[in-house]
């Protein structure tokens, strides 16, 4: 059958181990739960509407559970972390440094060149104020970047 799956649990004990470890095998049994069967038309390369925690050393956030932490280089950064989706065409990037005593605005004006034509928004990240440059990586590639202080 192509649409059907067989799980063959077995427990196994020598003699009167089997009565001893009898608790263990029956909340293993509770436990266990089989796989969802995929939905039909459901498109896997799309975020996952589950996330997973990041805890970082300076921030804390939740990625989509399809999508993958990567490992990019520090660089000038406290910290860095990247997530990216299943297509690797998407991504989440996170790059912190030390704000040296700016205002979210002075820190927005010194980096807002990083995205040539960008158009500048506001937004809240994490309860706290922050300011937006969203524009064109390529041709049909768009980012936005978040700026908090």
């Amino acid at each position: 059958m192509k649409d059907s799956t067989l799980y063959d649990i077995a427990f196994s004990g020598f003699g009167q181990f089997y009565e001893a470890y009898t608790q263990v095998f029956e909340a293993s049994l509770n436990s266990f739960k089989p796989a969802k069967p995929k939905e039909k038309g459901a498109d896997e390369t799309l975020p996952a509407e589950t996330f997973s925690p990041f805890n970082g050393r300076l921030f804390l956030f939740g990625y989509p559970e399809n999508f993958n932490s990567t490992n990019p280089t520090k660089g000038a950064y406290e910290e860095v972390a990247e997530f990216r989706g299943v297509r690797q065409d998407c991504s989440i990037r996170f790059d912190v440094s030390p704000a040296k005593g700016l205002t979210l605005e002075k820190v927005f004006e010194q980096k807002k060149g990083l995205i040539r034509g960008g158009s500048a928004g506001k937004a809240t990240v994490g309860g706290q104020p922050a300011l937006t440059l969203t524009g064109a990586a390529t041709k049909d590639v768009s980012r936005r970047m978040y700026f908090v202080v």
